[in-house]
């Protein structure tokens, strides 16, 4: 990765939408995760894109390389607001002459916003990713960018995307122009979670998970949102019926060095239970999906839960917490939660366990059906293009733009 400019356009390329994205990094996360998946789906005869990030890269930008689309970092460091940034990347703007400016989270959302404007009014489109950034575990800062990208919202984007109806509303209420909202929920691709072989055997090599253990697995970084202290006091309770079950969590601070966290662990009584597997790759976390019992989401606060959509299309059992459009998701394909509720949490992983292998599989497969027919990345993919030309002044498919127009959810069809 540069800071360089993308490159001349060339005589190929030329008929095509050009689409540049600015995401504030490319770490592993749910934006960077649907950036990926949104550029290596997009039709390449009709869009060309190019990403760049404020700060370095991450996993997620060799994921997008490998795809054929370039990545360029800004240069930004953490936390150091540095205005170079803007003019950085006003520069690629006009070097590279994109039909639209997608921005991905708030930093980003305010710094192409400003750089669309200062190259010539080209048209941005933000993303909102969180359902309520109001929460006290967010930093000043950025709660201070959310209230400035608020009261600029009629002014600096021509749309705004929320991954989920839960955002919209949210950011309606915080002052975000809700004329200028839509909802495109998050997608996954099925297909690219097929049946695992030997799923037993696989984990027992792989993390000594023994074959007769029931698991209870967690997918998430270590953030307060995340809201592990929660999943520890309601392993405790679990533990007490079923003291053989496995816990395993996975994710950025997931790890024994992890004071805090090893704090709690140690006060619910389950560390000989409980497998800290840190960041794993993504076929060792399908893996670990298809060996689960069940697989939780205990967050409180979510957008569009990409774990959950990558357990459902893993065919595994999901216990969601009620927030963002997680309830919407799994239907009546898992179990949710009240947020915050370790007594509930822990209630609803006894209510899968003692389902029995039969019923959980039937409810596992129903869940990938239901992940396949509304939350597809191809639905999903659609739906960004259908954006990008209308924005472009360009035919756009019969696919509805705004959700709310005749939709009872946005995620409707």
């Amino acid at each position: 990765m540069s800071p360089q400019s993308p490159g001349p356009r060339t005589d190929v390329a030329r008929n095509r939408v050009r689409v540049m994205h600015l995401i504030t990094g490319l770490t592993v996360g749910g934006a960077e995760t649907m950036l990926a998946r949104l550029v290596s789906g997009m039709d390449r005869d009709e869009f060309e894109n190019v990403v760049y990030c404020m700060m370095d890269g991450g996993p997620v930008a060799e994921t997008i390389l490998r795809h054929g689309v370039a990545v360029h970092s800004l240069g930004m460091k953490k936390g150091l607001p540095d205005p170079r940034v803007l003019l950085r990347f006003a520069r690629a703007v006009r070097s590279w002459k994109p039909a639209i400016l997608q921005t991905w989270m708030y930093h980003a959302d305010l710094l192409g916003g400003l750089a669309g404007k200062l190259c010539g009014n080209i048209p941005v489109v933000w993303n909102l990713r969180q359902s309520d950034p109001t929460l006290k575990d967010e930093n000043k800062m950025t709660l201070r960018i959310v209230r400035i990208c608020a009261s600029l919202s009629s002014i600096l984007p021509a749309r705004i995307v929320c991954c989920a109806e839960a955002g919209r509303r949210i950011h309606s209420r915080l002052g975000y122009a809700a004329s200028r909202m839509l909802v495109i929920p998050n997608g996954v691709a099925g297909e690219d979670y097929p049946a695992v072989p030997d799923p037993n055997g696989r984990c027992r090599e792989l993390f000594g998970i023994p074959a007769d253990a029931d698991v209870v697995s967690m997918i998430a970084r270590y953030h307060p949102v995340k809201d592990h202290k929660t999943f520890f006091a309601a392993a405790k309770l679990f533990a007490n019926d079923f003291p053989g079950t496995v816990f395993a969590l996975c994710g950025h601070g997931i790890d024994e060095r992890n004071g805090e966290l090893m704090s709690m662990i140690e006060q619910s009584g389950v560390r000989r239970n409980t497998l800290l597997l840190g960041v794993l790759k993504p076929w060792e976390i399908a893996v670990l999906l298809a060996r689960s019992t069940l697989t939780t989401n205990t967050s409180r606060s979510e957008g569009f839960s990409n774990v959950v959509g990558e357990a459902m299309a893993s065919g595994t059992v999901c216990v969601v917490t009620d927030v963002g459009d997680s309830a919407y998701i799994v239907g009546d394909c898992g179990v949710v939660v009240p947020a915050g509720s370790p007594r509930e949490l822990a209630a609803g992983w006894k209510r899968v366990v003692r389902m029995g292998e039969h019923d959980r599989e039937a409810l596992g497969l129903a869940g990938r059906r239901r992940l396949n027919e509304n939350f597809s990345l191809k639905t999903a993919v659609k739906r960004y293009q259908n954006l990008y030309r209308d924005i472009a002044g360009r035919v756009t498919e019969t696919h509805p733009l705004n959700p709310q127009e005749g939709d009872s959810h946005p995620c409707a069809e």
